[in-house]
């Protein structure tokens, strides 16, 4: 039955790509919860997400305008980032085929490497959706000068604003949901399975909420959604995730200038200050009143008490004795789960040795169902392999120092007192491109106690900001071979 009804929607999606690509891009990164609508075509495992992006790719790829400026745009990226992309890939699909289970890892292949980084590029190359027979996006108003609007350039910021808030508008959604939850539920989890699922969703989707807002940037739609999000975050009482939150606006604050030319602007960074730690205070009464802090310090007053951070700890010890077990190559794409039980397993037959001996023996924890190790590096190393490993840390390390080295280059290099609207225009870039920096470190923050990535709407996430990031970290080179691409065939303008 769900089929009669998924695809009439993906109809209307095709269309809408084939009318208006860039719409249909931004409505994709508002339904990245929908992987959690599953069907099957022709005996294939998908959902909608899939489908969704599978769908906007095929029907922009079609478009010869579009397709035309693909390479151009891919030529354009720095060769490393193409190297480190494709070290990533080659590690997934290696260890698609070492894995012992393989059509699990096929469908982990699918859905959570191949699928995202179509989305992915469907983000970096933006430009191609905007022929000169079309306008791009209408300029916004400065937030910096009361009078002055940005001129229509080459390349627009104001597109991966409605990315950013189509993801923040779909938080909202989710977060609503969950806090209707939040008087039948110790903790909320909204349309997941777990309310841990949910903090991962939006720690990112919160940090970039207040970083937006703590810029003067549509604070009437900012503020409440930082509230929604907040209160849906402190609900699902994950303290890893809260702590993500506070950290990484908490580097913003520290490392980030304004991105503004008032003085008012700059003024009240103290009150910035005085927000975060007010809200720190009330997350710990919040938990200190529902127990939360308790059971998580429970272990420090007795040894024979056990929570979750007991089980994570088991969880990483045999994660290690798993790398050591595979230290190239792994356990196989998605298979860490039965990998984990039967190292496990043998804890226990261990356990029953011991104990008909007189040595002390401590007995492993029952806890048998887990897909991932609760730790971004452990899961990386064991699902794609030292290689998928490096990879990973050097791409997002990569994009990360190049983010900061072009902050600091715009923020450095004006007088934020008189600036030209076209300097105004890389203000507009500098303070987006801050936002998904603290977004992408409040996901890596937070990893480092939970599961990121391995899941569908986590890896779109996780690309969707990457992506963002290299778009505008790189918007230099696209705009370079842009102009040369432009002079050289008049008739065709590349628009981002």
């Amino acid at each position: 039955m769900i089929v009669f009804l998924i695809v009439p929607a993906l109809l209307l999606l095709s269309l809408l790509t084939l009318s208006r690509p860039s719409s249909a891009l931004v409505l994709l990164t508002a339904l990245l919860p929908t992987y959690l609508i599953q069907f099957s075509f022709f005996s294939l495992p998908t959902n909608l997400l899939e489908a969704s992006i599978v769908t906007v790719f095929f029907f922009t790829f079609i478009q010869p305008s579009i397709r035309r400026q693909w390479p151009i745009i891919w030529r354009a990226l720095p060769s490393f980032l193409h190297l480190l992309i494709a070290l990533f890939v080659l590690s997934a699909i290696v260890s698609t085929i070492i894995s012992p289970h393989i059509l699990t890892s096929l469908g982990i292949l699918k859905g959570w490497i191949i699928v995202p980084l179509l989305l992915g590029w469907l983000i970096i190359s933006a430009q191609s959706f905007f022929p000169s027979s079309d306008s791009a996006p209408e300029p916004l108003r400065s937030p910096f000068a009361e009078t002055k609007t940005l001129p229509a350039k080459t390349f627009s910021p104001n597109y991966y604003f409605l990315i950013i808030q189509s993801l923040v508008l779909s938080g909202n959604i989710v977060a609503l949901l969950g806090l209707s939850q939040i008087n039948h539920l110790a903790r909320i989890k909204s349309v997941y399975d777990v309310p841990n699922s949910l903090a991962l969703y939006l720690v990112p989707l919160l940090v970039i909420s207040v970083w937006l807002f703590f810029n003067r940037h549509q604070r009437l739609f900012y503020l409440p959604s930082s509230l929604i999000l907040a209160a849906a975050l402190l609900a699902t009482q994950s303290v890893a995730g809260i702590s993500a939150a506070f950290i990484s606006v908490s580097i913003g604050l520290i490392l980030f200038q304004p991105t503004s030319t008032s003085t008012a602007t700059r003024r009240p960074l103290y009150l910035r200050w005085g927000a975060v730690l007010t809200l720190v205070f009330i997350s710990l009464g919040y938990l200190s009143s529902t127990g939360r802090l308790t059971y998580l310090l429970q272990p420090l007053s007795s040894s024979d008490t056990h929570n979750s951070l007991s089980v994570r700890q088991q969880l990483w010890s045999i994660s290690v004795d798993l790398i050591k077990d595979h230290p190239l190559l792994g356990v196989g794409l998605g298979t860490f789960e039965p990998a984990y039980q039967n190292q496990l397993h043998e804890r226990f037959t261990q356990f029953a040795n011991c104990q008909l001996s007189t040595k002390k023996c401590e007995s492993p924890l029952p806890e048998f169902v887990f897909r991932d190790p609760h730790n971004w590096l452990l899961s990386f190393w064991l699902n794609t392999g030292l290689l998928g490993l490096v990879s990973f840390i050097l791409l997002n390390a990569y994009i990360l120092v190049h983010a900061w080295r072009s902050v600091l280059k715009i923020t450095g290099g004006h007088n934020q007192h008189s600036i030209t609207p076209i300097q105004t225009n890389h203000f507009l870039i500098t303070y987006q491109t801050q936002t998904l920096t603290l977004a992408l470190l409040s996901i890596l923050i937070f990893g480092l106690a939970d599961t990121i990535y391995w899941k569908n709407d986590l890896a779109a996430l996780h690309w969707t900001i990457v992506t963002c990031l290299i778009a505008q970290t790189f918007s230099h080179l696209l705009l370079t071979i842009t102009k040369n691409q432009t002079s050289n065939h008049p008739s065709r303008k590349i628009h981002l």
